[in-house]
């Protein structure tokens, strides 16, 4: 199932009302610094804001990589990735699975957040 990691960064956001709201703010800063360590390893990821964070997401191997990025306290700095594995199916939509390609997604994005903050974030596998 998927990983989360939890870290603080403070950030600095001039513009607070251009996000769609407070789960989003400064999520494109976290993921300006981790796409191009995605797009290295994966190649294109589609990347955006939604009314619950931002997204990057790529297809490989039929399997959607997804990272998520949500925002818990702006002014704090705290923020959370969700790291997850998903397989299309028929009628459906996405089912999130453990794979070998989910270990490596965790692994990249935690290499790149450790290089960000300058110390490792906190991992937990959510069930």
């Amino acid at each position: 199932m998927p990983y989360e990691l939890s870290f603080t960064k403070h950030v600095q956001v001039t513009d607070r009302a251009r996000y769609i709201n407070s789960c989003s703010v400064a999520g494109d800063v976290v993921s300006a610094a981790l796409l191009p360590a995605l797009q290295a390893r994966y190649g294109r990821f589609d990347t955006g804001e939604e009314d619950w964070g931002w997204f990057m997401w790529s297809t490989s191997d039929g399997l959607r990589l997804s990272v998520d990025v949500f925002t818990d306290d702006d002014l704090a700095g705290k923020f959370r990735a969700r790291v997850a594995t998903s397989r299309r199916r028929r009628l459906l939509g996405w089912k999130e699975i453990d794979t070998a390609a989910l270990e490596e997604l965790r692994g990249v994005v935690q290499a790149q957040l450790t290089a960000w903050l300058g110390q490792p974030p906190l991992v937990i596998h959510v069930d």
